[in-house]
């Protein structure tokens, strides 16, 4: 499972589908990994909430890379 505070650095901007013209993450900038599975990283999107953003684990490198 997630160890100790992982954090990632997403390499674009990330606007999600449903609402294209609101930045869920900004480039370079890092967020916090809340959980993950064998398939997906769970991103928080909100500083001191809970809410998150599942994540492909196939997008590490070309998406984000772990901090």
């Amino acid at each position: 499972m997630v160890k100790e505070v992982d954090k990632v650095i997403f390499k674009k901007d990330i606007a999600l589908a449903e609402y294209p013209y609101t930045l869920y993450f900004i480039k370079d900038k890092e967020y916090e990994v809340l959980d993950e599975d064998k398939e997906y990283i769970y991103v928080r999107n909100k500083t001191n909430s809970n809410q998150c953003t599942k994540v492909p684990k196939t997008d590490e490198g070309t998406l984000f890379e772990y901090k």
